[in-house]
């Protein structure tokens, strides 16, 4: 699935834009939240749904 990566310095916000396969996706919790990857020294991950 395309999409942007921008990173402002603190975090990496990532805007996937929705399709029909996204209903499935938006119903898992841990996508709605920031998510903290380790080998990116622990900055956090935003994913945001675009329409």
């Amino acid at each position: 699935m395309p999409g942007l990566v921008h990173y402002d310095g603190e975090r990496f916000n990532i805007r996937i834009r929705k399709r029909a396969t996204t209903p499935i996706l938006l119903g898992v919790k841990k996508l709605k939240q920031d998510i903290l990857v380790p080998w990116l020294a622990n900055k956090p991950v935003r994913i945001i749904w675009t329409p």
